[in-house]
């Protein structure tokens, strides 16, 4: 099983990024982590918020699309 993560900006761009589940504790730190990797590659403008990512995650859990 994979968490996936999709950042997208404006409809134009998107990452996906695919981490091993489950996520320990530092799973908070992971997701902003991506946030910042997405940032400096072009693909955001600004980072989410925590829980922007928090939501994201957790929708990502349940199987549900982002």
């Amino acid at each position: 099983m994979a968490l996936s993560l999709t950042v997208v900006s404006g409809g134009e761009k998107a990452l996906i990024f695919y981490l091993p589940a489950p996520l320990r504790d530092d799973y908070p730190l992971i997701l902003q982590a991506l946030a910042q990797k997405a940032l400096s590659l072009g693909a955001i403008e600004a980072v989410p918020a925590y829980h922007s990512l928090l939501v994201m995650f957790e929708k990502s859990r349940d199987g549900k699309a982002l």
